[in-house]
């Protein structure tokens, strides 16, 4: 049994390298957003210091007292019926309220870039609605 374990750590080992580039890679395209959209980073909901933003974890400062982190959190989480109208899309994030006004994003190896495209949009949505 330890061989069949070991074989499975050396090819993770293997391929550690290339997963942690590409979850570093996801959190950065996460935190920069794509052009042609709206960006986040200027949302006086949210805002992202791009010089942090190393590894595979992103912290999203939320600005003014509403919404808290927890319920930014709640919002990223929830499916409504208006999001599915305006987007085609039930998205659901699951984020981490970190301290009393930041959020923690993080990205592992099953998060794809095309989960973290719908993750941007999803909180751009939320950022919307928040400011109506």
């Amino acid at each position: 049994q330890a061989g069949v374990l070991a074989a499975a750590a050396g090819l993770g080992l293997q391929r550690a390298e290339e997963t942690l580039r590409r979850d570093h890679d996801n959190a950065r395209s996460f935190a920069e957003g794509t052009a042609g959209s709206i960006h986040v980073l200027d949302s006086p909901l949210c805002s992202i210091n791009l010089a942090a933003v190393e590894t595979n974890i992103v912290m999203v400062n939320v600005r003014g007292a509403w919404p808290s982190p927890a319920e930014l959190c709640d919002r990223l989480r929830a499916v409504s019926e208006e999001e599915v109208a305006e987007t085609g899309r039930a998205v659901s994030v699951l984020l981490l309220p970190w301290s009393a006004r930041t959020v923690r994003a993080v990205w592992h190896r099953n998060v794809s870039a095309r989960d973290t495209e719908l993750a941007r949009r999803k909180l751009e949505f939320v950022a919307r609605k928040c400011q109506e």
